[in-house]
């Protein structure tokens, strides 16, 4: 009866977390770049119940969503740009919407500074990105190339560690980052922006799941309560 209520109160346990991040999903419906995140339960053993065990992100795809500004773009493929954060850590986004900051850096849109740092100069004009990564613009009426845009990938890019605000860390169990250029990596897509990949039928269907089975260990952790009650009665 003990057992029935430890594996009750695991699988509460479980069941809020499933419901905690299908809520931040639906919560970052409408988020450039975001991934669906996963809670991954498994057995404790030995009559123990269940253990939340990691966070998973998926890494499908969003759609590809045309924007027409020029800086722009979305990446073919589990690519990430590398960006510099203002407290000097380097992490990785697939948010492209890129800016330029007070000196006139490319960054994303939280001011994360692009690596390799590429500088627009004051008198440029008509700035974009190619698909291969090229950042050109027209200085002096000549089309003058101002920087390349390099991609990374990660053997395991589903055990990055997320920081909120589209960026994320490489851990122990994502594998070493492989910097390279768009065009052995995979293209970028230009004027484009790439939506998050969550389905709301999905994440309705799993706070509905995850909602029955919390129902259902507590009604466990009840019946276990009763049962040690009424043993204990008798004993007495």
């Amino acid at each position: 009866m003990i057992f029935g209520i430890n594996a009750g109160l695991s699988g509460l346990n479980a069941s809020a977390e499933r419901m905690r991040t299908a809520a931040n999903n639906l919560a970052n419906l409408n988020t450039p770049g975001y991934k669906r995140q996963e809670t991954v339960v498994q057995s404790a053993g030995q009559n123990r119940g269940v253990i939340v065990s990691a966070a998973r992100q998926n890494n499908t795809s969003g759609n590809l969503l045309f924007s027409g500004r020029r800086l722009d773009i979305s990446m073919q493929g589990n690519n990430f740009l590398k960006v510099l954060t203002p407290s000097g850590d380097t992490a990785y986004t697939r948010r492209g919407e890129l800016r330029t900051d007070s000196q006139s850096r490319l960054t994303d849109g939280f001011g994360n500074r692009l690596q390799p740092e590429i500088k627009i100069p004051a008198d440029a004009e008509q700035v974009a990105v190619s698909g291969d990564g090229k950042v050109t613009a027209q200085i002096n009426g000549q089309k003058t190339v101002l920087g390349q845009i390099e991609l990374t990938s990660f053997s395991n890019p589903s055990r990055l560690t997320s920081g909120g605000s589209g960026l994320f860390f490489e851990s122990d169990s994502s594998g070493t980052p492989v910097a390279g250029r768009p065009a052995a990596l995979g293209r970028l897509i230009p004027n484009s922006t790439e939506s998050s990949n969550v389905d709301i039928a999905s994440e309705i269907i799993e706070l509905i799941k995850a909602k029955h089975a919390f129902k259902a260990n507590a009604t466990v952790i009840k019946t276990s309560g009763e049962m040690l009650g009424s043993t204990l009665n008798i004993k007495a």
